[in-house]
Formats: structure tokens, C-alpha cells, sequence
């Protein structure tokens, strides 16, 4: 016996390709069981006994109106137009397969937007649009969003179209793992901005974060995020300078002892957040951060902070480009930074860096070991550029290669600072001719600074130092022989 039609007056269907996807050209034989309806669904599923089958729903407002499950031997497709409506009941549990085109199926009309409750591992991914959710930047989507991210439980994959999605509250990841997949925009040389399209969720309410990501709340529980090809943008207007609150993407690991976050993020960028692009917190034990973007953004571009009994763990960052722009005219130098980085001890991996800033600093790392490759800065009239440890939180180690400053830009205070830092060994420093300002230095070894070692550093065109500048304590300063350049 082939598929099961649930109901309808005529006694075949085409189903076409484009209609399901992958899913094949096929007849359907219909069973008459009755008008579209909990009872009629029913119906069908208790002639199906333990048969492995695929049923079929006709178009039409399937209402259910109590606690509903359809069981595992069964696969639900939904022809367009039908829709699961719940009238009642608190959860209808799909423990089989589901199957339906990129348009509305189900209407769950619960506050907590999880009606609907996909077993572990029954379905390779579902999309916002089986919610009603329209990507046009004008209807919420916030409730057809959360309502696929609760359905899916534990490493479900959600798509999101080519689509811009306004949301009204904070999206949040119900403490389970989950994967979100976008559709990348045009990339960015020019540092325009324009991303040419690809996935956006937009947050359209102040004080909102537009993503949260937390584990659960109790137990040695873990858990995993992947996002790639999406944009997160916050509310705040460009140029606006008004304090706020509410960072694009925030990771808090930082639940209860032996709860923690592992994080994947792959093109994914953030953009116009009252706060921080992107903010992590807490127990998050790992993972990588690959060619990603933050910008437009009241302070950091990117922070990151760990303590002592809950570190960041080790992690990959690659490809990544940070700008601390700080409208928040109440934000501090810090807050400015295009990178705040702070993990609380653990060594992080840094490939191809990218850091500018406001009125602020490039990069400050602290907390941490570090290694790294191929790190620009630009400035925008900046205090510091690159900060490696302070006087409350210090560096245990560093280990870098390939520094440049971009040329042109006119710096306020130290360009380099080494503060609370031991190891630091880097090799390769071009300042390419940047102008300094009353007091500023290219180069400055602060007091904690030990068993610092800086090589083949180049002021001017052509010309290199092999002395050590401003080292106020400690500290070996030594650079490849060559022509004196000036410095301060």
C-alpha cells in the first residue's frame, strides 16, 4: 500500500518536485477519513497501525484542539495550504518525519511559541516559514522564529531564506544546541556596509538583544551553537549617540557550575547594536569565530569576558574584523575598542585580525594567552591602538607575528602599549609613517611588562629602531639593525 491521502474529494494528487524539494513525483491514492480535523487525523493514524508511512494533508485548517501526538512509523506531509491550527492542548509532538514546502503549515498560537515539538533527530531541519514568517523587514517574525527554534530540541538545523526577518523580541535558544543557517550577502572590500542582500535578522525593539544564547540551568550539561551566513542588526540608528542597551548576538556560558557553551560562528556578522555586536560571557569552553564582522555599534564591536572559575576556553578566531565605533557617547575608552578581549586565562588564536576604533582603543587583550598572525589596525583618531595587559589584569603570554598600523592615520596617545604582560614576543612591527600626537609614543613597555621580546619594527619608510622606546620598566626591546628612524 502506497502513501496515505488524510482526506480530500478527489483520488489522486500530483506532488511535484518543486512543490517538496528532494522529495519525488508520485501518486497519492486518497482515504476518505473526513473533513480536516483532530478526529480525522486520528483516524488516519489508527489505520495505519504500526505500518511505516507517509501521510498526506489535503489544504484545509486541521485544528487540534488537545494534546496530540503523531507517532514515529509515520511521516507528516503538508500539502500547501493545509495548516496544523491549535485550539487547544499543550503541545502536539511530531515523533516521526514532517515534510512541507517553504510556506505556512502551522499556527501556534501559544505565548511560549512551542506547540509544536519535533523529536531528536526525526527531521534534518525546518524553517521559519512552516510559522508564517513573511522576511519581508516589515511583519514580525519573532514568533515564527522562536517557534522553530523550540521545536527543534537538541541539533536541529534551522534555514533561513534570503531574507531580511524584523523581529519584536529577543530571540533565545531555549538552553539547547541548535544549528542557523543563512544565505551570505555580497562581501564587504570596501567597508561600505552593504551587504547586497543575504540573510538579516533585525531586531525592532530597544533594549532588546536579538539573540541570547544560555545552557540549561541546571546539571554538567553542554551544549553547541553553529550559525553561518547571517547578519544580526540591533535598532540603533547610525550616528545615534543615546546610552542603550542590547548587543546583536550575546553568549552567556555563565548559568551554573558545569553548564557551558561550545560556539561555531561562520560569516556571521553584527551590525547598529545599542550595545555590543558581539558580547560572550561566562562558561563558553571553545569553538571558532570565522570571517566575521561587527560595526555600527554604541560600544565594543566585540567583547569578550571570562573569570577565574569560568574561563573562555580555547578558541579560534579567524578572518575577523572589529570596529569600535562607540556612539554611545557615555561609553569609555574601553568600551570603544574595536576588540575587548578578556577570557580569564585561556590561550585564544587570532588569524588575520582586523581592529579600528572610536575615540577608544584598536584591541585590548587581557586575561589571556594569546597567539596570533597578520593584524591590522586602523584608526579614527584613537587613545591606543593595540593594549596587551593592564594593571588589574595581565597577560601570561604572546606570541605574534605580523603587526601593521594602517599609514595615514593620526594617533592621540601610544600606539603599542605592553602593560601587565610576561612573554610577549613579537615579530614584525610596521608603523608606516604614522603621525603622533603631544605625548604620544609609537611604543610604550609599562612597568609589569618582563621577558619582552619585539623584532623587526619599522617606524619610518625603510627605517628601523633597535632600542627601547618609553620602557618604563623591565622589558628587552630588540629589533632588526638597520637605518634609525625618528620616534619620540
Amino acid at each position: 500500500m502506497g502513501p496515505l491521502f488524510g482526506a480530500g474529494p478527489f483520488d489522486s494528487y500530483k506532488v511535484t518536485r518543486s512543490e517538496f524539494g528532494t522529495y519525488g513525483d508520485g501518486i497519492i491514492h486518497s482515504v476518505n477519513f473526513g473533513a480536516p480535523n483532530q478526529v480525522t487525523l486520528q483516524a488516519a493514524i489508527d489505520f495505519i497501525g504500526p505500518l511505516e508511512r507517509e501521510l498526506f494533508l489535503y489544504p484545509g485548517i486541521w485544528n487540534i484542539g488537545s494534546q496530540f501526538t503523531v507517532p514515529q512509523n509515520i511521516t507528516l506531509i503538508l500539502l500547501r495550504g493545509a495548516v496544523l491550527v491549535r485550539t487547544g492542548g499543550d503541545h502536539l509532538y511530531i515523533k516521526g518525519g514532517f515534510k512541507a514546502g517553504k510556506y505556512k503549515c502551522i499556527e501556534d498560537n501559544t505565548p511560549t511559541h512551542n506547540w509544536l515539538v519535533f523529536a531528536p533527530g526525526q527531521i534534518e531541519e525546518s524553517c521559519p516559514e512552516w510559522w508564517g514568517a513573511a522576511g519581508d523587514n516589515l511583519k514580525d517574525d519573532y514568533p515564527a522564529i522562536q517557534a522553530a527554534i523550540n521545536a527543534g530540541g537538541s541539533a536541529q538545523i534551522i534555514r533561513l531564506q534570503n531574507k531580511a526577518y524584523k523581529i519584536s523580541d529577543e530571540l533565545n535558544n531555549g538552553a539547547n544546541s541548535f544549528t542557523l543557517l543563512g544565505v551570505p550577502g555580497r562581501d564587504n572590500t570596501d567597508n561600505s556596509f552593504d551587504r547586497g542582500g543575504g540573510t538579516i535578522i533585525r531586531q525592532a525593539t530597544p533594549g532588546k538583544h536579538v539573540l541570547k544564547c544560555m545552557p540549561p540551568d541546571a546539571g554538567n550539561n553542554r551544549i553547541s551553537l553553529y550559525i553561518r551566513d547571517v547578519l544580526f542588526q540591533g535598532c540603533r540608528p547610525y550616528g545615534d549617540t543615546s546610552t542603550g542597551i542590547g548587543s546583536c548576538l550575546y553568549i552567556d556560558g555563565r548559568q551554573v557550575v558545569g553548564t557551558a557553551i561550545k560556539m561555531y560562528l561562520d560569516n556571521v556578522h553584527f551590525s547598529n547594536a545599542n550595545e555590543h555586536g558581539l558580547f560572550i560571557t561566562g562558561a563558553v569552553y571553545g569553538g571558532s569565530i570565522r570571517n566575521s564582522m561587527a560595526f555600527r555599534c554604541g560600544k565594543n564591536g566585540v567583547r569578550v569576558i571570562g573569570g577565574s572559575s569560568d574561563p573562555i576556553g580555547e578558541m579560534l578566531w579567524e578572518q575577523i574584523r572589529c570596529f569600535g565605533n562607540g556612539q554611545d557617547a557615555t561609553a569609555t575608552p574601553e568600551e570603544r575598542a574595536g576588540l575587548y578581549y578578556a577570557p580569564g586565562g585561556s590561550t585564544n588564536h587570532f588569524h588575520l585580525l582586523s581592529c579600528s576604533n572610536n575615540m577608544g582603543y584598536g584591541a585590548i587583550f587581557k586575561r589571556c594567552s594569546i597567539t596570533g598572525l597578520a593584524w591590522q589596525f586602523e584608526s579614527n583618531g584613537g587613545t591606543k591602538q593595540l593594549l596587551l595587559g593592564a594593571a588589574d589584569q595581565g597577560i601570561s603570554q604572546a606570541d605574534i607575528g605580523g603587526i601593521s598600523f594602517a599609514p595615514g592615520a593620526a594617533y592621540k596617545g601610544t600606539v603599542l602599549e605592553i602593560g601587565f604582560a610576561r612573554g610577549v614576543n613579537i615579530r614584525g612591527l610596521a608603523f608606516n609613517d604614522n603621525p603622533l600626537g603631544t605625548g604620544g609614543k609609537h611604543i610604550s613597555l609599562q612597568a609589569g611588562a618582563r621577558h619582552c621580546q619585539l623584532s623587526e619594527i619599522v617606524l619610518d619608510s625603510g627605517s628601523f629602531i633597535s632600542e627601547n622606546l618609553a620602557a618604563d620598566g623591565g622589558g628587552n626591546l630588540i629589533g632588526k639593525q638597520g637605518p634609525q628612524g625618528s620616534h619620540p
